[in-house]
This record gives C-alpha cells, sequence and structure tokens, in this order.
C-alpha cells in the first residue's frame, strides 16, 4: 500500500530503502489507479476477475464457436473462491492477469483478424504480460503454457503459408511490447534512483549474492536451512562484507531475532529457515547503510559475492552450487516430500481444503486505518478488538535515530507470552534534524510506526555491533526519553497508545461470509468430480489426437491451461519443499481460476473432437 500512496502522488516509489524495489509496482499500480477511480478496493478486484474471465471466454467463444459453452465456463470460474482475497494482497489480481495474457495472445494468434488488428492484440498480450511480471516475481511458471500456444499458432501459421504475418510479426510485437514494460520501469528507477534496475530479488547482484552463500558447506546440511550458522561463521572468518553483517545475523551473546520458521520446522528453531533467510539478508544490509541508493547496494552485493567466490576458488571455503540462484539445497528426503506437497496443493483447488473465509479483526493505530481506508476507496472493513475480546496493546512510536557511521536501527518485538517477531522500521525524512544539527546527512534519520501485540510487550531497538536497548512501551506513554546505543543515540519523542474501539458494519461482513461459505461449500463438493471429469475428457482428446495425428485449436488451448496448472503446482512444490509452506491459499489463486478453465476447455475439446468424427464418420 505504501508505494501505491506514493504513485498516486506522483511521487513514483518514493524514499529508496530495502523495501523500494523489494517487489515489483504491478499492484501498487493497481491500487493507485483504484485510488484515483475512488472505488472500494474490493468492488476493483471484483469488477477486474469478471472482467478478465468475461474477455477470455468471449475469446472462447469466438475461437470455438461455442457461445452457450463460453457463457457457463464464464459463470463456473466466476464460482472460483480464491481470487476474492479478504487482505490487500497482489495476489488478488494474479488470477486475472493469467487469464489476460492468455486470452489476447490466443486472439492475437488464432482468430480471423486483418493484420493491424492481430498486431494491437498483440501490442495488448505484451503489455499484460509485463505486467504479469511486475506483479510477482516467479512468472516464469507460465512460460510451458504460452510455449505451447506459440508454437501451435506458429505451426497453424505455417500451414497456411502466413507464418511471417500471422505469427512472427505478433510475437515481435508482444515481446516489443513486454520489453518495454520492464524498461520503463528500469528507466524511471534510474531516473528516481540513480540505477537501472528492476525488482532487486530478481537482479543479478542479489541472486548472485544468494547464491554464493548458500553454496557454502559447513558442517551437516539441515533441510530448510540455506546459510546455516555454522555456514555464517565460515563466511564471517573470510569475508570482510559479511562480517560487517554478523551483528545482525549473529548478536554478541544473544540469538537471531529471524526465527519466523521455527514453528514450521522444528529443527531449525534458533536459526533462519529457508525463504526467510533472503528477507534477513536485505533487512541486516539496510541496517548497515548500503540502501542509501541501488548503486550503494548493488556494489556491497558484488563485493561479498566475489569475496566468497574467491574463498571458495582457493579452499578457504567448501562450496557446492545450485543451477538454480534462489533455489537452496535440497536434500533426498525433500525431493521425496515432493508428490504429497503437489497432491496437498491439488486437493485444496479441488476438495473441501477451501480458503478461510474469516478476514479477522482489522488491528493498528485508528488514525492510520481510517487513511488506509481512505487511499482503498472506503471498503467494507471488518470491526477492531473491542474491549470485550482478547486485549491488544497498539502503540505508536516516533523519534529519531543518529550514527556517526550513518547506519539504521532494527527492532525487535517481545511480548510477555514469549513471542518475538522483527518489525521493519523505515526511515521518515526528518529536514528539522538538518537544520538542528546542520548535517545534510541527517535528511532520512527519524522513524514513526505502529505496534500491535496482543500481550505486554518490550521494542528492543537493535544499532551497530549488537548494541541494543529493550523498552516497555507501556512504561513509556507519554514520555520524551533518549538514550545512548553504543556510538549512536537514540531519541524517542513519543510513544502513545491507542485503545480499540468498534470500526466497521460487522453484520455486512457476516452476511457475505454467510453466503460465501454457501457458495464455498457446494464448490467443494462438485469441484472433485467435475475436475476428474474434466481430466479424464482431456485424456481421451488427447489419445484420439494421437491416434488420428490431428490436432484442434481448441485441444491445444486446453493442454496449455493443463500444463500451466501443472506448472503453478509443481513451482509452488517445490517452494514447499525447500524453503517456505508454499501451498497456501494466495499463492495457488491462479489454480483455482485455472482449474476451472482447463475443465471447461476440456470438455469444449472433447465436443469439438466428437463433432469431427462425426463428420469424418459420414464423409466415408
Amino acid at each position: 500500500m505504501a508505494l501505491g500512496k506514493q504513485l498516486a502522488a506522483g511521487k513514483w516509489l518514493g524514499i529508496y530503502s530495502q523495501f523500494t524495489l523489494m517487489k515489483g509496482p504491478g499492484y501498487p499500480l493497481f491500487l493507485a489507479i483504484n485510488s484515483w477511480l475512488g472505488l472500494p478496493v474490493g468492488l476493483s478486484h471484483a469488477a477486474f476477475q469478471c472482467a478478465a474471465i468475461a474477455l477470455f471466454f468471449w475469446v472462447f467463444a469466438r475461437l470455438a464457436s461455442m457461445p452457450n459453452l463460453a457463457l457457463c465456463g464464464f459463470i463456473f470460474t466466476l464460482w472460483a473462491p480464491a481470487p476474492y482475497l479478504e487482505r490487500i494482497m497482489r495476489d488478488a489480481i494474479y488470477p486475472g492477469e493469467t487469464l489476460l495474457v492468455l486470452g489476447t495472445l490466443c486472439y492475437a494468434l488464432f482468430a480471423e483478424l486483418p493484420p493491424k488488428t492481430r498486431l494491437k492484440w498483440a501490442l495488448l498480450s505484451g503489455l499484460f504480460t509485463g505486467w504479469l511480471a511486475l506483479t510477482r516475481e516467479e512468472g516464469v511458471w507460465i512460460a510451458p503454457g504460452v510455449t505451447i500456444i506459440v508454437l501451435y499458432g506458429a505451426w497453424v501459421a505455417w500451414r497456411r503459408h502466413s507464418l511471417a504475418r500471422d505469427a512472427l510479426l505478433p510475437l515481435l510485437a508482444m515481446m516489443l511490447a513486454f520489453v518495454a514494460t520492464q524498461g520503463a520501469f528500469s528507466g524511471l528507477n534510474w531516473i528516481a534512483y540513480g540505477r537501472a534496475t528492476g525488482v532487486e530479488t530478481n537482479s543479478a547482484p542479489f541472486k548472485e549474492t544468494l547464491a554464493a552463500l548458500q553454496s557454502v558447506d559447513a558442517g551437516p546440511r539441515i533441510p530448510y536451512l540455506p546459510v546455516s550458522r555454522q555456514a555464517r561463521f565460515a563466511i564471517y572468518a573470510v569475508s570482510p562484507s559479511f562480517r560487517s553483517l554478523k551483528d545482525y545475523f549473529d548478536p554478541a551473546g544473544g540469538k537471531t531475532p529471524w526465527q519466523f520458521g521455527c514453528s514450521f520446522y522444528p529443527a531449525t528453531c534458533g536459526d533462519i529457515a529457508g525463504g526467510w533467510f533472503m528477507w534477513a539478508l536485505r533487512d541486516a544490509v539496510f541496517t548497515r547503510g548500503y540502501y542509501a541508493s541501488p548503486v550503494k547496494a548493488a556494489a556491497f552485493y558484488r563485493k561479498l559475492t566475489a569475496e566468497v567466490i574467491r574463498a571458495c576458488g582457493n579452499h578457504r571455503l567448501t562450496c557446492s552450487t545450485s543451477p538454480i540462484a534462489l533455489l537452496p539445497h535440497i536434500s533426498a528426503d525433500q525431493w521425496r516430500k515432493l508428490p504429497a506437497s503437489l497432491l496437498s496443493g491439488a486437493r485444496q483447488i479441488t476438495d473441501a481444503q477451501l480458503p478461510s473465509l474469516d478476514p479477522g479483526r482489522s488491528s493498528g493505530n485508528p488514525r492510520d486505518i481510517e487513511a488506509d481506508r481512505a487511499f482503498l476507496g472506503n471498503p467494507v472493513i471488518t470491526a477492531q478488538h473491542s474491549e470485550a475480546d482478547t486485549p491488544e496493546h497498539n502503540y505508536h512510536v516516533a523519534g529519531w535515530y543518529r550514527s556517526p557511521t550513518g547506519n539504521w536501527v532494527s527492532g525487535q518485538i517481545e511480548q510477555t507470552d514469549g513471542d518475538t517477531w522483527i518489525i521493519p522500521i523505515a526511515r521518515v525524512t526528518s529536514p528539522d534534524l538538518v537544520a538542528a544539527f546542520k548535517d545534510p546527512g541527517a535528511s532520512q534519520e527519524r522513524f514513526d510506526f505502529n505496534i500491535v501485540c496482543s500481550t505486554p510487550c518490550n521494542l528492543n531497538f537493535v544499532g551497530e555491533r549488537g548494541a541494543s536497548i529493550p523498552l516497555n512501551l507501556g512504561q513509556l506513554v507519554g514520555q520524551h526519553v533518549q538514550y545512548p546505543l553504543g556510538a549512536a543515540t537514540l531519541n524517542i519523542d513519543v510513544v502513545s497508545e491507542h485503545s480499540a474501539g468498534a470500526l466497521g458494519p460487522d453484520i455486512q461482513i457476516r452476511a457475505a461470509t454467510a453466503v460465501r461459505r454457501f457458495f464455498g461449500g457446494a464448490f467443494s463438493i462438485v469441484m472433485p468430480w467435475l475436475a476428474a471429469a474434466g481430466l479424464l475428457a482431456m485424456l481421451i482428446v488427447a489419445g484420439v489426437a494421437l491416434f488420428k495425428r490431428r490436432l484442434e485449436t481448441i485441444s491445444v488451448l486446453a493442454t496449455a491451461v493443463w500444463a500451466l496448472l501443472v506448472s503453478r503446482l509443481l513451482l509452488l512444490g517445490i517452494v514447499d519443499i525447500s524453503a517456505f509452506p508454499g501451498m497456501i491459499t494466495p499463492y495457488l489463486s491462479p489454480a483455482y481460476v485455472l482449474v476451472c478453465v482447463a475443465v471447461v476447455l476440456s470438455f469444449a475439446a472433447l465436443n469439438a473432437t466428437i463433432r469431427r468424427m462425426r463428420e469424418l464418420s459420414r464423409d466415408s
């Protein structure tokens, strides 16, 4: 939402930090446009999903000449429960983007169109593909399905002796539009931040650093630990750059604050598990001041990578590389879990394992909630915790932090019930400090953030070289205090606590949830049978096609959608067995929609095959 607010205000992505280019701007752009339109964001999510499904089945009706089945497919796919997420998440638009890419690509390649109109649809497909790539970073999963469609389209055009006009030129237009979206993103980043870069987690400097760190073998390989504590200490000994992050990863006399994977993978307790390491790495680099600009961050990552690779080359470290940079070491036992993970994903999108329809309570500073609601078009939201509920402690903390080295501070919450977690502390502009200290370098040394604890809690500020100070927030309410934190100074201007009052029409939430539970329950009863029947229909169509050596366009499209479904589940399955829980509703959201589309196209392909066989029988 923060990036969306900056886009809506015409400030590109705002002040640069480790969060600015951590993910793509595809969904923030959607939120910014929604803010300009003034629509409730939930309505915009639903309208976008409806429009994407409608376009796809309009294309299907034009190509297959089956308008009645297209209408049924449109209604059936609207039934898919996952895309309508209660939280503000980019996964809410990802299924719609996927269908827009498929629909426009198929129309550009297979519809009977004038050459200029065909090129326009190809350009539109390229733009949608670029938008999809800027929404989530793992867009490679659409490659199998898109490749099937492209190869068949090229073959059909070749058979018509119009390969260049009907296939190569549209595909070139699509690629140019895609490259233009990525180039525009990089170019605007160059103007704003001084470096032409895209999403940083996909950039070469970061991926090479992650690959180098994950390649180090030190001690036994523990599943779901890409860079174990033993490996980190081995790297500290040979890499000055990585050693500068030691106080963040492994503070003296303490344990790493990044233990989010402990509840999922008990063997990792006390260490940094799976997919959380890459985010811990970015935060560690940020606290040392290297995220002052993309140029400085990239230079640090390159230096760190070179030091590790050099140590591997002269055998000061034992290393074994992975062919995929972001993929950690996967043991044989982990690979054996892949079938069970895939089965779990398949059950979730077809069986009774539907996404939770309990959105939970809204929490946080009421002032911030109201500001967010205004930006999101004032959607209906759930109530905040009332005094009758389990009490929550909502704190607002504001102040500044100055370090002689320019490094930044991090924070860790410790509740009385034992729960701990890291909170991001973003830099806020501080022109008053520039004037007070007569230091232009003090332009971003303020902080202003909110904390919600379910029990009384302490906020532990962590500075350079592991220097830290735990603060009891309840005791600091209304006070102005200042502390030395190593060589730095921590100043707390204000700590305030907000009571939780009722907010939002609960009756609307309860009514909507009841309706969705009804339709979701019906979906879970019908969908397993329809999915099985659709898969059987697809197998029959494939068998007939192989026997007759004849391809139908709808059969190829059905094959492409099934391939997309499999590739999505396979990608998430690999994530699930190697890094963090991957088979969860937001990540599966495209699969919920694709399985509906695959079933409809399979029945359409079977119908087309039967009609073709009858025609051939009459002709003979």
